[in-house]
């Protein structure tokens, strides 16, 4: 164990400890425990130690292993406790709940780019302030969760959950209050502060709502990692109609935190990573090639069984498996996978997304190591529900001059 002195011992010094344990109270060994700089494992008796500096520290969490629930509280996952200011030891204790069964076989929906604004905002480029819409796929999502009833449920999204107005974080939570099921989260551009002096400063509000912005969970065979890749510019030195710039990629805090993730999760994981904006192959783009710390992710991934790539950003539905589109592919273990604005097309039609299709999210299946996905359009229309449309409606292709959808 990271940093200890001896097994089930805790040493004066550490800044941080605790206990991991089960909802029967006995101890849980092997579990990650992290900083969001450093990260260590619980022992044997469940202990765990970090020495931290808490005055750059705000949060310690686990990363919850397969076998265990993942308590959520108002569709929010509870895997993390915040550490009070100016504390110079904080003593944190986490209790899983047991899973019943293996847990291997789950559904995920995964949504991106809500953006929700303001219903008193005007009509500007953004046209439609997408609160009524963001409650409508909430309920849908409720419904189809509903009718799942053979294996647990899961959400993620993708970032981008408000539109650079911090005072609907509330809003946005709303919508989640009722889940039966927890959301997983990135942070998107817009869910920084925009105008905040750094980067540290620009997600104090999501960190209020949602926790850290690095971290990972174990969901039956998979592996999850979920990581800013949103890196604000420091508006000191920007004019103010620079405010909000950002570059794509990993800090070097979400990098030395992946570093020390990866050293604990086994390389013959396949693994889910989640960012906002993609990692990988974007229409006419590669942000494996130019993104901040690009290699070293690129580098650390490259050696895991296989990666899939999640991210909206671009409101666009776009998939990219190397191995299937490059002869001699730079790598054979990852596909990319961007999703559209589920919430519809800014500045268009609340309907449907930038490429055409209808609004709606995608349905990830997982079944041990095999995940399949469709995507469900979602069955509102602005608070009409769209009726008699089968399971597997994906979209209708129409001839030239008729009206509908368009492939």
């Amino acid at each position: 164990m990271d940093g200890n002195s001896s097994e089930g011992e805790f040493n004066s010094e550490a800044a941080l400890y605790g206990t991991v344990q089960d909802n029967y109270g006995k101890p849980i060994a092997g579990v990650l425990v992290s900083d969001g700089m450093q990260t260590t494992e619980t022992d044997a008796k469940g202990n765990w130690q970090l020495f931290s500096d808490l005055k750059l520290r705000r949060f310690v969490f686990v990363t919850i292993p397969a076998g265990y629930e993942v308590p959520s509280k108002n569709g929010i996952p509870q895997f993390w406790q915040r550490i009070p200011e100016n504390e110079k030891q904080f003593k944190a204790d986490f209790t899983l709940m047991k899973r019943a069964g293996s847990g291997d076989r789950y559904t995920i929906l995964m949504t991106a780019d809500p953006q929700i604004r303001a219903k008193t905002a005007g009509t500007d480029k953004y046209m439609f302030h997408s609160i009524d819409i963001y409650e409508d796929m909430c309920k849908d999502m409720k419904e189809l969760a509903a009718t799942i009833t053979d294996r647990p449920v899961y959400s993620i999204c993708l970032g981008d959950m408000v539109h650079n107005n911090m005072s609907l974080w509330e809003d946005y939570c709303e919508g989640l209050k009722d889940f039966s099921f927890p959301v997983f989260h990135v942070i998107g551009n817009h869910d920084h502060i925009q105008n905040a002096a750094n980067d540290d400063l620009a997600v104090a509000e999501y960190e209020k709502y949602l926790g850290p912005t690095n971290y990972a969970v174990d969901l039956g065979q998979v592996h999850y990692i979920f990581l800013d890749n949103i890196e604000m510019a420091d508006n000191s030195a920007l004019t103010a109609s620079a405010t909000g710039a950002y570059k794509n990629g990993l800090s070097e805090e979400a990098v030395e935190w992946l570093c020390g993730h990866l050293s604990h999760v086994d390389k013959n994981k396949i693994l889910m990573v989640c960012g906002h904006t993609s990692f990988y192959k974007k229409i006419g783009y590669d942000p494996s090639v130019s993104d901040l710390n690009a290699s070293v992710y690129t580098g650390l991934f490259s050696a895991y069984k296989f990666v899939h790539s999640w991210a909206g950003h671009n409101h666009d539905y776009y998939n990219y498996a190397y191995a299937a589109e490059e002869t001699s592919p730079k790598y054979p273990n990852v596909e990319s996978h961007i999703l559209g604005r589920s919430t519809g097309m800014l500045g268009l039609n609340a309907s449907v997304t930038s490429d055409g299709g209808p609004r709606g999210y995608l349905v990830i299946d997982v079944d041990g190591e095999n995940i399949t996905w469709k995507f469900k359009a979602c069955g509102y229309e602005e608070g009409k529900k769209l009726e008699n449309l089968p399971a597997d409606w994906q979209l209708r292709a129409y001839a030239p001059n008729e009206q509908g959808w368009y492939t």
